[in-house]
Formats: structure tokens, sequence, C-alpha cells
């Protein structure tokens, strides 16, 4: 008795998920496009800030980005 209602729980959680995904790619197929075209158009603007930001990149020091090991800094001190 329990193993029939445990395989019948089990048979509607995934069947509760197969419906659900499936009902998700349906509501997304037939859903507003809306979404779809701002990511379009943010990577436009991605694309458009990026060569902006090409243009005035900011002059880094000499020696920023420069490694430095732990030792080094904790001889310092």
């Amino acid at each position: 008795m329990f193993k029939f209602l445990g395989f019948l729980l089990i048979l509607g959680l995934f069947g509760f998920l197969v419906i659900g995904v499936l009902l998700g790619r349906v509501i997304r197929f037939f859903g507003p496009e809306e979404k779809t075209r701002p990511n379009k158009k943010r990577s436009g603007s991605k694309s458009q800030n990026s060569k902006t930001s090409n243009i005035s990149q900011k002059k880094f020091s000499e020696n920023e980005g420069e490694y430095i090991s732990y030792e080094e800094v904790k001889d310092d001190e």
C-alpha cells in the first residue's frame, strides 16, 4: 500500500515537473517579445559604451597592477 502511494507521489512530482517545464516554455514562446528587445539594445549600447570607454581610459600609474608577493609586504613592516 505504502509502496504504491510512494510510487504515485514520485510519479506525480515528475509529472508536475514536466508539465511545469512545458507550460513555462509555452508561456515564454507566446509571451511578450519586449523582454528580448531590450537585451539586444543593451548589447548594442554596451558595444557603444566600450568604444567610448576606449577613448577615455584612465591612465594608470607606473606601479599599479604590479605583483607584490606577500613576503615583500611582510618584510616592509
